[in-house]
């Protein structure tokens, strides 16, 4: 991101547009330069990991360059992570914390317009890699490493699958410091020389009056947040709010027929949908919308394999497990183990079909297995069969501490209750041992239930 920065630092190019102050390429560039000195006035290490909380979304983008022409790894810690977790991170990465001090002096706007010691960034191509942050079902965070030459690659992945002519607007409803709308938008506006609109929250309505002021080209956001904008959006008005939209991209949840038709019956505009994890960043988009159940093709330069247990290539139309290979894939884990086959693939488990026209399809994932009295159990089925007992709202089960534990939203049940009803469906080595009656579950900013807190909570009742 930093060498495509570079070759900006004397545009005029709009790259930042947030509470309608507009922050060009050469302003943006001298900002990043001149936070070098502060960072040097501190004596911060490049060696080290080094983390900073984020307060709000500009911030973010403007420490996150800091750091990154610093040269060093970088872990960004969201709002919504629980003390408890970011002091289990302190345990395994050592890493340094920015300290506010540090991060007042850096974020102030008068930074572009100071004499700068150097316009050049010496420590760039050292190990520079951003720790991201993936919750496994086992309730342990990994700590996910991808190096910039990575994150610039994907970038450029989005701009040649979309066929976008540059310059373009981009606009992420979800934290840029998630990875979906890391790479989507924040890496894709820097490498390609486009602009960035930030907003710190989403705000349906305000989200839909920001639209109708500024032209955005790009647009990422999850599903939930496409609905709650056709709920608010007022019938007839709505068709020229994204009238200068040319791609609208939803993750991390299935893009439904429902909810395609509503959002394009609203805003005139194909909701489209990406696949990806933190370790592959973007890998697979849909972009017909004749078939809800293909999760898309693979994007710019990736490639795409289906395996089966072995590992072996099956034909088109078999089941098997996704494998995916391409420049924008992580480096590895802090701490944890991860495999490529003999070909540079990784696989996450997930099992899928390829047609004849390289289209994917999603059935199942198989990495929630547990180990039950030497039986394999699956956590997916299990939350399937607890779910269609009446009364259930929702609910999720982990493995933990060698044992499997339910955790439920749900109306008038007792454990007694689930129990019996779950002898009738599933074998008795995947019954849970406990079961655990809560309110609600606790989310993160993308939706995602924290499943880190329910290892670590001992909170509710087994009744």
């Amino acid at each position: 991101m930093i060498q495509y920065l570079e070759r900006m630092k004397e545009s005029d190019r709009i790259a930042i547009i947030y509470r309608e102050k507009n922050i060009t390429y050469k302003q943006l560039f001298h900002w990043i330069a001149f936070n070098q000195s502060i960072l040097e006035k501190y004596r911060l290490p490049t060696a080290e990991s080094i983390a900073f909380h984020v307060a709000n979304q500009f911030e973010f983008v403007i420490l996150f360059l800091s750091l990154a022409a610093w040269g060093t790894k970088i872990l960004p810690i969201s709002s919504d992570v629980p003390k408890r977790d970011v002091e289990n991170l302190q345990e395994r990465v050592n890493f340094i914390l920015l300290s506010e001090e540090i991060i007042k002096e850096a974020v102030n706007e008068n930074n572009c317009e100071r004499e700068l010691v150097s316009d050049r960034f010496e420590n760039r191509e050292k190990d520079t890699h951003l720790i991201h942050m993936t919750s496994g079902s086992s309730g342990r965070i990994k700590l996910c490493l991808r190096s910039m030459k990575a994150l610039d690659f994907e970038g450029l992945s989005y701009r040649m699958t979309f066929h976008l002519n540059v310059p373009y607007d981009l606009l992420s409803l979800c934290p840029l410091e998630h990875s979906f709308s890391f790479g989507a938008v924040f890496v894709n506006a820097v490498v390609n020389g486009c602009t960035l609109h930030i907003v710190d929250k989403f705000n349906p309505r305000q989200i839909l009056k920001y639209l109708g002021n500024h032209r955005i080209n790009m647009m990422t956001m999850i599903p939930d947040m496409a609905k709650l904008l056709c709920s608010v959006a007022m019938q007839g008005d709505s068709k020229c709010l994204m009238r200068d939209m040319k791609v609208c991209l939803a993750a991390t949840a299935k893009v439904t027929e429902e909810i395609y038709h509503m959002f394009y019956e609203k805003f005139h505009v194909k909701l489209l949908s990406n696949y990806g994890s933190t370790e592959t960043g973007g890998a697979i988009c849909r972009t017909d919308e004749n078939d809800y159940e293909k999760l898309g093709k693979a994007m710019w330069n990736v490639k795409l394999k289906v395996c089966d247990a072995n590992g072996q290539k099956v034909p088109a139309g078999t089941e098997g497990f996704l494998y995916i290979k391409s420049p924008g894939m992580f480096s590895g884990y802090i701490d944890d183990e991860y495999l490529l086959d003999g070909e540079g693939y990784v696989t996450l488990n997930d099992k899928v079909r390829l047609d004849q026209e390289g289209n994917i399809t999603f059935i199942g994932r198989d990495s929630r297995m547990a180990k039950i009295n030497g039986m394999k159990v699956s956590l997916e089925e299990v939350e399937k069969a607890i779910s269609d007992i009446g009364g259930v709202k929702e609910c999720k089960v982990i493995f933990c501490d060698n044992n499997l534990t339910a955790y439920l939203v749900a109306d008038h049940l007792s454990k007694a209750d689930c129990y019996l009803e779950l002898e009738k469906r599933i074998h008795k080595n995947a019954i849970p041992r406990k079961f655990v009656f809560i309110e609600k579950f606790q989310r993160d900013q993308m939706g995602k239930i924290r499943i880190s807190s329910l290892c670590q909570d001992e909170r509710g009742s087994n009744e």
